[in-house]
């Protein structure tokens, strides 16, 4: 969790773990080379990277949490393993990672991560947020926003905010819902787009943006094309009361 919380270049990695713990976190020194690790770190690989040798190696293949392969997307240095150390039985968390079911996985620890970082992103460009959601079978492509707007262009403000605030350079589709729809009920998100949404008016599409290097949709590798769309927040009060009643069954 805390390798995937976005916060300043200048603030310190470590700093950030020990706020999850509450205090300050333990560090151990590597056995190879000079650096400081978690103590209760599961697996531990101290490497030497060949940078002399360029980026020349394919990372992959090999499945990834898209439950596809990711061979072929990208190169990268050759990674030289100098030790491995372990707490006694130690866990190898990333066993579920390339499955049929990529919702599944452990991988989905980035969402909470992500949505933490569009949250506190929204507030700080003074937009009323009041919550953010990214749907597991999304994987943390796809993410809602609920906003009280104040202004006539928040909505498409929030929009760009979400696509590009994340260090994880996700989500590649983002929605922002007014404050009377549920994001977290997905009947609710999709009357939505279907009755509030125009698709013309709504949506926005900004291309050569950071994106996932795993995904299939990007050209060239690292960038893509990234989707926004809104709740037609703006429409008149009188249309937006006139909500379909839900049963009492």
């Amino acid at each position: 969790m805390a390798a995937l919380k976005g916060f300043p270049p200048d603030v310190d990695d470590f700093e950030v773990l020990g706020s999850f713990y509450g205090e300050a976190a333990k560090l151990v020194k590597c056995e190879t080379v000079d650096l400081m690790v978690p103590a209760n770190a599961e697996i531990v690989l101290e490497c030497e990277l060949m940078a002399t040798e360029g980026w020349v190696h394919d990372e992959a293949p090999f499945g990834e949490f898209t439950g596809m392969y990711g061979g072929g997307l990208k190169h990268n240095v050759r990674a030289v393993v100098r030790a491995i150390t372990h707490r006694k039985s130690g866990i190898f968390q990333y066993a579920t990672i390339g499955c049929g079911h990529p919702w599944y996985t452990d991988n989905m620890l980035q969402l909470p991560a992500m949505e933490a970082d569009l949250f506190g992103a929204l507030k700080d460009s003074a937009l009323d947020v009041l919550e953010v959601r990214a749907d597991a079978a999304g994987l943390s492509n796809v993410a809602y926003a609920k906003i009280r707007k104040q202004g006539a262009g928040d909505a498409k403000q929030a929009l760009a905010v979400m696509l590009g605030s994340s260090k994880m350079a996700i989500p590649k589709i983002a929605y922002v819902f007014d404050e009377d729809v549920d994001i977290w009920d997905d009947n609710e998100v999709k009357w939505a787009m279907a009755f509030r949404f125009d698709p013309i008016r709504d949506t926005v599409i900004i291309p050569s943006m950071n994106t996932m290097t795993v995904g299939r949709a990007r050209c060239p590798p690292a960038v893509g094309w990234k989707t926004v769309s809104v709740d037609r927040s703006d429409i008149s009060a009188d249309y937006r009361s006139a909500r379909a009643l839900k049963s009492a069954a």
